[in-house]
C-alpha cells in the first residue's frame, strides 16, 4: 500500500526537478546577491526571497514557469524544488 504512494510522489516530483534544472543539495547561496547570481547563471529570474521557519523560500521564474525553492539558510543548499502555482 505504501509503495504506490511513494511512486506517485516520486513521479510528481521528478518533472519539477527535471524542468527546474536544479539539484537537491546543490549550493545556491546564503545571501540575496549570491542567490541571485547563482540562479541567473542557470537562467532564472529571482522574484522573491522570504525567510521561513524551514529555511529561505526563494521564488524564481524561467521561461514563464514559476518555481519555489527552499534553501538551508546556513549552507545555501537546495532542500526542495516545487512548481509554484
Amino acid at each position: 500500500m505504501l509503495r504506490p504512494t511513494l511512486l506517485t510522489l516520486a513521479a510528481a516530483l521528478v518533472p519539477a526537478l527535471a524542468a527546474a534544472d536544479i539539484s537537491l543539495g546543490e549550493r545556491i547561496g546564503t545571501d540575496e546577491a549570491a542567490i541571485a547570481e547563482a540562479l541567473a547563471a542557470l537562467g532564472y529570474d529571482l522574484e522573491e526571497i522570504e525567510p521561513e521557519a524551514e529555511g529561505l523560500e526563494v521564488e524564481v521564474i524561467r521561461d514563464g514557469v514559476e518555481y519555489e525553492l527552499m534553501l538551508d539558510p546556513k549552507t545555501g543548499s537546495v532542500l526542495s524544488v516545487e512548481l509554484d502555482d
